[in-house]
């Protein structure tokens, strides 16, 4: 009897196997990618946050030139209002008491200046990277090696 359960039990077993095996083959999950940049919150949330640091970066170097420009007017007046930019320079470096402050100004912009200039080359690298990773994926989604993301509804 038990020879009989077997026999009748193998050939199930065996569809079922085959079955599931013809099921899942071939089934691998391609993995989804982003074909536009646009569409790629993570990269958009990169931008914005950059956006965010350069806009308060712009505000610190506009809030330095405004001072600059103060002092600059104050020692303008002092030489004589025809006087050329080398000369309201001279001055203000002649005279630090005079003009208190004016060198930890141009320390302080030429700082606030450069973490400008390095935020823009961040945002450039950031943007190329992007745009290299982008003809990635549409390449693998051409080749079949991908599928691209559903664009998100904004």
């Amino acid at each position: 009897m038990e020879k009989k359960r077997i026999q009748i039990i193998a050939p199930f077993a065996a569809v079922a196997c085959l079955l599931a095996f013809a099921a899942f083959e071939g089934c691998e999950r391609k993995p989804e990618v982003h074909v536009s940049r646009g569409s790629d919150p993570a990269y958009t949330k990169e931008l914005k946050d950059q956006a965010a640091q350069q806009t308060r970066t712009a505000v610190a170097l506009a809030k330095i030139t405004r001072q600059m420009d103060m002092l600059k007017a104050r020692a303008r007046r002092a030489v004589g209002e025809d006087a050329t930019e080398e000369q309201i320079k001279a001055e203000l470096d002649g005279n630090p008491a005079k003009y208190a402050g004016w060198r930890q100004l141009v320390v302080a912009h030429a700082k606030a200046s450069a973490r400008a200039e390095k935020e823009l080359a961040d945002v450039r690298g950031i943007v190329r990277r992007r745009i290299e990773k982008e003809a990635a994926d549409q390449r693998a989604v051409a080749q079949g090696k991908a599928t691209a993301a559903p664009v998100a509804s904004k």
